[in-house]
């Protein structure tokens, strides 16, 4: 969470004022897409970190995202100094994801017994394009969750448990819940926290 806060707060600063240069229009397109090779969770944060590398060629997945009529640019006003830097630096990952499952490994409460898929529990935040974005799991589909930005650190995407008793199944010895992944090239990754 402290590494998600610190890079809300840098962009807030670099949006909001941080410096007194004029801003500019601006149209900036991603310099590389990435792939996913593997994840885990970070149990306390619930931070689901991706272990990536860059896709040589990445032209067929930019005309995957050309066809669907999606973007690939940032349009918007920003600082100069910050403009030209991620003119050079601002990467996309690559996470078309077919499903994302997250099963509890606990007896939660009686519409949650362990074993029971538990996506209604979670909600997922990530950036995309500058904005943070925040989806329900309950609601997920193919598409939902494709491009995540990739500029200050290693992106990161945040599982939100959506309970009061959060903190009594974060605090439990063992792992609580196990999320499964299943991306559009074939791969699936898993993790328990």
């Amino acid at each position: 969470m402290k590494h998600y806060s610190l890079f809300f707060l840098l962009l807030s600063f670099l949006f909001c004022g941080g410096c007194q240069e004029t801003k500019q229009a601006v149209e900036i397109s991603y310099a590389h897409l990435y792939g996913v090779d593997s994840i885990t969770v970070e149990s306390k944060s619930m931070a689901i970190i991706p272990y990536y590398s860059r896709v040589e060629d990445d032209s067929s997945r930019r005309a995957f995202y050309a066809d669907l009529d999606t973007s690939l640019l940032y349009q918007g006003v920003l600082y100069q100094d910050f403009a030209d830097d991620l003119r050079n630096n601002w990467c996309a990952l690559d996470l078309r994801i077919n499903n994302i499952e997250i099963t509890s490994l606990i007896n939660l409460d009686s519409q949650h017994p362990a074993g029971s898929i538990v996506n209604d529990l979670f909600s997922i935040r990530y950036f995309y394009k500058l904005h943070p974005v925040e989806k329900s799991l309950a609601s997920f589909h193919y598409g939902d969750l494709m491009l995540c930005d990739l500029y200050f650190s290693s992106p990161v995407l945040l599982l939100c448990l959506k309970t009061e008793d959060k903190d009594n199944y974060l605090a439990q010895p063992g792992p609580c819940f196990e999320i499964r992944i299943k991306d559009a090239f074939g791969k699936e990754f898993s993790d328990r926290f």
